[in-house]
Formats: C-alpha cells, sequence, structure tokens
C-alpha cells in the first residue's frame, strides 16, 4: 500500500514540475503541425542522423602457424604416449618455431621435445590452454629481446599449465629448465 502511494506521490510531482512552459511548448507544437497541414506545408523532414556503419569486427590476425603446428602436436601427444615418430615431428615443428638469428641447438630442441612428451601423454588440457602453451613455447624461442622477468613470466605460466593439466611438478619443472636453457641460447649474440 505505501508503494502505490509513493508511486502516485511521484507522478503527481513530476507533472507539477514539468510547469506551464513544457504545455505550452507541446501545444505550440501540436498547433503549428495543424496549420502546416491545412495548408498542405509538409512537415519539416525528422533531423539527419548520422550514417552508422556497421563496422565489420575486425578480422583476428592469421595466427603463427608455428603455434598451430605445435597445438597440433600438443593435441596428438595428449591422447596416448608420444609414438617416436610423434617426438619426431614434435621437434621438427619445434625447431622451425625458431625465427629469430639466433636458434637453440638441436640437443636442446630434443630434450625439449622429450620432456614435454612426457608431460603431456594421456593429460587432458583444454584447447584454449594448448593455445598458451604454444604460444608460450614460441614466444621463448623467439625471445632474443625478452627481459629474464618475461622469461620467467612465460616460463611460470607454461609450469602452470602442465600442472593443471595434471603432470606431476618434478615433470614440469623438468619442462621449464629447459625451456629456460632455449632462452638463454636463443639470447646469446650473433
Amino acid at each position: 500500500m505505501k508503494n502505490l502511494l509513493v508511486i502516485i506521490a511521484i507522478v503527481c510531482v513530476s507533472q507539477a514540475l514539468a510547469g506551464p512552459e513544457d504545455v505550452a511548448k507541446q501545444r505550440a507544437k501540436g498547433t503549428a503541425a495543424k496549420l502546416n497541414a491545412k495548408q498542405g506545408v509538409q512537415p519539416p523532414p525528422p533531423p539527419a542522423r548520422p550514417a552508422t556503419t556497421n563496422p565489420q569486427p575486425s578480422a583476428q590476425p592469421p595466427a603463427n602457424p608455428a603455434v598451430v603446428k605445435l597445438k597440433s602436436d600438443f593435441g596428438i601427444i595428449i591422447n596416448s604416449a608420444a609414438t617416436a615418430e610423434q617426438k619426431k615431428q614434435l621437434v621438427t615443428d619445434l625447431s622451425a618455431a625458431a625465427q629469430g638469428a639466433v636458434k637453440p641447438s638441436q640437443q636442446t630442441v630434443t630434450k625439449l621435445a622429450t620432456d614435454l612428451s612426457a608431460a603431456l601423454a594421456g593429460k587432458t588440457i583444454a584447447s584454449a590452454d594448448q593455445s598458451r602453451l604454444s604460444q608460450d613455447i614460441v614466444s621463448i624461442f623467439n625471445g632474443a629481446a625478452l627481459s629474464q622477468t618475461q622469461v620467467q613470466t612465460l616460463s611460470l605460466d607454461v609450469q602452470t599449465i602442465l600442472q593443471t593439466a595434471g603432470a606431476k611438478r618434478t615433470e614440469a619443472i623438468v619442462v621449464v629448465a629447459d625451456l629456460k636453457t632455449i632462452a638463454a641460447e636463443v639470447q646469446k649474440k650473433p
């Protein structure tokens, strides 16, 4: 009951505050429209609205091919233990991910592929996490200009992804150590 009284009071106050000048303006507009209609004058067109274009969502830049390949490799490895052929493909794709002037040694890349395969085998990793894992690794492989803090952040993200997926902490730490070795190798001046 109180709510109804409050609503009625608000409506009455708002009408009282509208004032006679607002009422006069509305009557004048109505009278002008009637007179114009009697004289055959077209009503003025509504104000032109600025042309709105439907902006197309910006297309996402094409994904880095190295990230796509690694994500694909991870998708295969997580479903079962990696075969020798799958590890070889992972080594190839990891090596191809390095685009800088200084590339990591084949021995270091092979060790990372072996340790990463062991950490990922039979684990469940969401597609978004596979993408992040791939991106983090590619960033380290091309991280000649990365600071130690950035390398540490990327490495910590890799460790978190692996452990969240069910990898043992020791497996994740070994992979992180491999990545730090790779970061040190690519940061050497040619």
